[in-house]
């Protein structure tokens, strides 16, 4: 099409291989390269609990399983940035290593609940209840506003 448009123009190479500046100075997280079998789908089609994810004193992301479909995954919240991102390589590891041990995704979301909290991968607080989801859209909608959401209690 380009050729189409503009008979004879040879589109300069990128004077930087490597992305823009921008790109390049952002901490985007560990990229992923090889797929990890986490003993779970970590898709679900149904309804999922979940339970939020700290660093600190922010939710990072959420923590989710389907006992239908015995799936379980992590959602990073936007405003997390990378430790979101962080945070979910750490997890697809632990539920790996949960799944080795046979537990199902829903023990798997409350074992880690009340230990102390990883460099990587946060925390799950005592203090949090449980909340469901109607689905992984909905889990990820949540993830994209205020944590608690609008008018509900932590």
């Amino acid at each position: 099409m380009e050729q189409l448009a503009n008979p004879g123009y040879v589109r300069p190479a990128s004077p930087n291989p490597q992305g823009s500046p921008y790109h390049r100075q952002r901490d985007w997280g560990p990229v992923v390269t090889k797929l990890v079998d986490t003993g779970y789908p970590m898709a679900a089609a149904g309804p999922v609990r979940y339970r939020p994810v700290w660093s600190g004193d922010m939710v990072i992301g959420f923590l989710w399983a389907s006992e239908e479909e015995n799936a379980l995954g992590y959602v990073a919240r936007r405003e997390a940035r990378a430790a979101g991102n962080r945070a979910r390589g750490w997890w697809i590891k632990e539920a790996a290593e949960l799944a080795r041990h046979g537990l199902s995704a829903t023990e798997a979301l409350r074992v880690r609940v009340g230990l102390s909290e990883d460099a990587k991968g946060g925390r799950l607080d005592e203090a949090d209840e449980e909340r469901i989801a109607r689905s992984t859209q909905e889990l990820k909608e949540i993830s994209y506003g205020p944590w608690p959401p609008e008018g509900q209690g932590g």
